[in-house]
């Protein structure tokens, strides 16, 4: 099966949502990808969220819900507790939410992301973990990484908190470790 779109891979915990809205305002209209994102955060709060985003992005942003066919460009948060994997279907990708809950965070971003390491043409998919607490993400990105797709973790400097993108670095899950801006300009490029 051969998907044709570009996929970004988006960790963040503590801090993430400002993170969050500092990329979303840097994409064009034009853009030519889809953002997924795991932001650790409880769901009733995710929908305020999603609906300030929209007020300014240039792109739709949705909040994730079960069979959730992922368009270009567009913007999915998952939504806890249940797992949120990316699974490719029928030349599409797709937002599968399960029901098991998450055994740690909520959503899990390491099995979001270490779903979207057995999709085909993993090149076509950029991952970052950024700023929170914990160790969430790193397994996953690692997984991403070995499949062959581009990783990215905050640096120290720009996290809120270092712990998750700390993680990443020290299991060595990250092709780059990169300051938020820095992160943003790889994100534009990548979308091109």
């Amino acid at each position: 099966m051969v998907l044709q779109h570009k996929l970004i891979a988006i960790g963040s915990s503590t801090g993430g949502p400002g993170h969050i809205q500092k990329i979303l305002s840097a994409i064009p209209a034009d853009f030519n990808a889809s953002i997924v994102i795991g932001q650790h955060i409880n769901s009733i709060f995710l929908d305020s969220i999603v609906e300030s985003l929209n007020s300014f992005c240039r792109i739709p942003v949705y909040v994730g819900k079960d069979n959730l066919a992922i368009q270009t460009p567009s913007v999915v948060f998952a939504k806890g507790a249940g797992i949120n994997e990316i699974r490719g279907e029928n030349g599409a990708y797709k937002l599968k939410i399960l029901e098991a809950s998450s055994e740690d965070y909520s959503p899990s971003i390491n099995r979001l992301f270490s779903s979207m390491a057995s999709l085909p043409q993993p090149s076509q998919i950029l991952a970052a973990v950024l700023t929170g607490i914990g160790d969430d993400g790193a397994r996953g990105l690692l997984e991403l990484r070995r499949a062959g797709a581009y990783t990215i973790a905050e640096s120290e400097k720009t996290a809120v908190v270092y712990g998750m993108p700390r993680a990443a670095y020290e299991l060595g899950a990250a092709n780059e470790v990169l300051d938020l801006d820095k992160i943003i300009t790889k994100i534009l490029e990548f979308g091109r």
